[in-house]
């Protein structure tokens, strides 16, 4: 290598090293100045806003619920939605949204419809708005009371807790 060359080569390590020292002094300008909750998720409600079609006393009807998802929604996740006695779950075979891709297979037990998505969809994360809509549900008799729906969100696998959303609703 002759003289010039060597110069050169100097100068590209030289621009090289005070551009990275520019970009780490930067960096530590934009950590000092910036807050630090800046780029942190958005805090979750963790309630359920519950819509029914015919909030009739006795009457059936198609439920829609919407919520923000408190943790990301994977395509086996499983829904569990429990309704207060009194309301009559049996005919339920149904469950949609315009939100969660992939299906879902609905199945009851007791007070419990348990909409299992079908492992198709793509994944939901944390602070996602989203809703749900299932049927045939038969209101309870008792009107003008408040009622209490509980949404359990849980991993197919049973790894992880549930994370419970609440939603309060009336029938006339």
């Amino acid at each position: 290598m002759n003289r010039c060359n060597i110069m050169v080569q100097l100068e590209k390590f030289n621009t090289v090293k005070v551009t990275n020292t520019i970009l780490a002094i930067s960096f530590c300008v934009f950590q000092s100045v910036v807050p630090q909750g800046l780029f942190a998720q958005p805090a979750v409600n963790n309630s359920v806003e519950v819509k029914t079609l015919n909030p009739e006393a006795g009457a059936a009807s198609l439920y829609t619920l919407n919520f923000t998802l408190p943790d990301t929604l994977h395509p086996d996740a499983v829904l569990e939605i429990k309704f207060p006695s009194g309301f009559d779950l049996t005919k339920v075979n149904l469950a949609g949204s315009a939100t969660i891709n992939g299906g879902f297979k609905v199945s009851v037990q007791g007070q419990t419809i348990k909409v299992s998505r079908k492992g198709k969809g793509s994944l939901k994360y944390p602070g996602a708005k989203v809703d749900l809509k299932f049927s045939v549900v038969v209101n309870s008799s008792q009107s003008d009371n408040e009622h209490l729906i509980i949404v359990n969100l849980k991993k197919a696998d049973g790894n992880s807790p549930p994370r419970e959303l609440r939603g309060h609703f009336t029938v006339s």
